[in-house]
């Protein structure tokens, strides 16, 4: 009898033991693709820059020069014809020197830029709602018996994906566009919709998913504000747009002659705060089954992250935002993390 006891003890416990560690296991696999995507984000957006020189812009003084742009805030601002409910919240486009090339050798008169790991690129991240059909294997589309007859279509896997805008150094439109402050947004604006079908080693898609069932990406530009508490970290994009052709970014008070009479233009964002939201499988699949859900989310995010002031702040708008957005989905039952990190611009050189 004791020993049934025991057993039936040591039977439950390894049983608890078991499924917490399924559960755990599953928690971190289900967002390990989010993990990643961030790790991608911060890596490539601490490399980025403008390559800012001095120049005479007039007869009398100097001014930053620059051929790059930086750009980041509200996707259906950046993108013609971008709808809210399929392109949410944020996303930055930017130069750096990346290196990715086309990825074959030389033949011919083709020049071999494969191991030429500095040449300058054009990135970008945002989030779009969008099937699978252009990046899945070809043969999900057409499934053959024995006969070669065509017997089903595995149907198209409709979700939230953080989109990669990297085009090979031998595509980059940057400086068949100038002045690019003329030219703003052009050089992204054509090729950020265009997705592969057909993708190989030699013909590369420009825009792909990095990370799916993300739904959420805000970007605050901010300085340090260590030296001067006084002022706002976000004072530079008080509304989340920042454009490096631009004086005085949207909402932000207009530069002086003791902050500089060029404001922010022809300089990078010292930091930025970059913040993910992602759902889990089973809420992403119940997405794409609710049309009715998925438009309420849509309502729901496309007036939020709009104030970056005070980011910092316990009452901020920011915080209030994110709480709005979190308790939409905790009230639908839709699981989520939050992943938040702080990105050091290397090149933003504030002090020039």
């Amino acid at each position: 009898t004791v020993l049934a006891i025991l057993m039936l003890f040591m039977t439950n416990v390894v049983g608890v033991v078991q499924k917490t560690w399924v559960q755990s296991n599953s928690k971190v696999s289900e967002f390990r693709e989010a993990r990643m995507a961030m790790d991608v984000i911060t890596r490539s957006l601490s490399q980025a820059t403008l390559n800012t020189y001095w120049d005479t812009s007039d007869t009398v003084s100097y001014r930053r020069q620059s051929e790059l742009q930086f750009v980041c805030g509200k996707v259906t601002g950046l993108l013609d014809r971008a709808a809210a409910g399929v392109y949410p919240t944020h996303g930055v486009f930017f130069q750096a020197p990346l290196g990715t090339t086309v990825q074959s050798v030389a033949t011919g008169t083709q020049v071999n830029t494969e191991n030429m790991s500095n040449l300058l690129c054009s990135r970008g991240y945002f989030i779009q709602w969008s099937d699978d059909a252009s990046f899945r294997p070809k043969f999900l589309n057409f499934l053959r018996d024995e006969n070669n007859n065509i017997v089903s279509k595995v149907p198209k896997h409709f979700r939230y994906r953080l989109m990669e805008y990297s085009p090979p150094a031998e595509l980059n439109q940057i400086y068949a566009l100038k002045p690019i402050a003329s030219n703003s947004k052009k050089w992204f604006k054509d090729d950020v919709a265009e997705i592969e079908e057909n993708e190989t080693a030699a013909n590369r898609g420009v825009t792909r998913p990095v990370a799916e069932n993300v739904i959420a990406l805000i970007i605050s530009p901010q300085v340090d504000t260590r030296s001067d508490s006084t002022k706002d970290p976000s004072w530079i994009a008080p509304q989340y747009e920042y454009d490096s052709t631009l004086i005085q970014n949207p909402g932000a008070s207009a530069p002086t002659a003791a902050t500089g009479i060029q404001g922010t233009q022809n300089a990078l964002p010292p930091i930025l705060k970059i913040t993910m939201v992602v759902i889990d499988s089973a809420a992403a699949e119940e997405l794409a089954r609710n049309d009715a859900l998925r438009t309420n989310l849509a309502n729901t995010v496309k007036d939020l992250f709009v104030d970056a002031e005070k980011y910092s702040a316990e009452a901020s708008k920011y915080n209030t935002d994110m709480l709005a957005l979190t308790t939409f989905l905790t009230t639908n039952k839709l699981r989520h993390r939050v992943f938040t990190t702080s990105v050091n611009m290397k090149q933003a050189r504030w002090s020039l």
